[in-house]
């Protein structure tokens, strides 16, 4: 390992977004788009710093790559005078527990789920309970989209 964060998930979030919006007959600027960073909070509050420095309009709505990252972009906002959703969207991924106590509308990928599933998997593995082909695996997780306080209608021109 190299020590440098693998970005393919990040990337495909990113592409899932773009592919949807284009789907609907939106497009996202590329201007727009800032590097994640590690998902953390302080990775939030430096893209939304950058993107309230660029000096173009913000846009009106903002996905970012984690809850963390939306925390941290959402402090940046609050103290810039701004506020979610009257003067911009915010919407994230994970359903991070803090989430519901920031009012921050995210996907929920049932993370405890997958680590429940995954630890059973791994015993299973290592008692050589299992070969890697199950005859009934799990049924998927479904994403869910869990709208809280931070998404809106846009705002209107002005």
């Amino acid at each position: 390992m190299s020590g440098k964060p693998d970005y393919r998930v990040w990337d495909q979030r990113t592409d899932g977004l773009r592919d949807t919006l284009r789907e609907a007959g939106f497009d996202i600027d590329t201007r727009d788009v800032i590097q994640p960073g590690d998902c953390h909070a302080e990775d939030g509050e430096r893209a939304m710093q950058q993107l309230l420095a660029g000096g173009r309009p913000l846009p009106t709505a903002i996905f970012c790559h984690s809850d963390e990252m939306a925390f941290g972009a959402t402090a940046v906002l609050r103290a810039a005078g701004l506020r979610c959703p009257d003067d911009v969207s915010i919407a994230a991924f994970d359903d991070h527990p803090m989430s519901r106590w920031w009012g921050l509308t995210t996907v929920s990928q049932h993370a405890h789920e997958q680590g429940v599933r995954a630890a059973h998997a791994m015993i299973k593995a290592v008692s050589g309970d299992g070969n890697g082909s199950e005859k009934n695996p799990p049924a998927d997780l479904k994403v869910e989209l869990r709208v809280r306080d931070t998404t809106g209608p846009a705002p209107e021109p002005s």
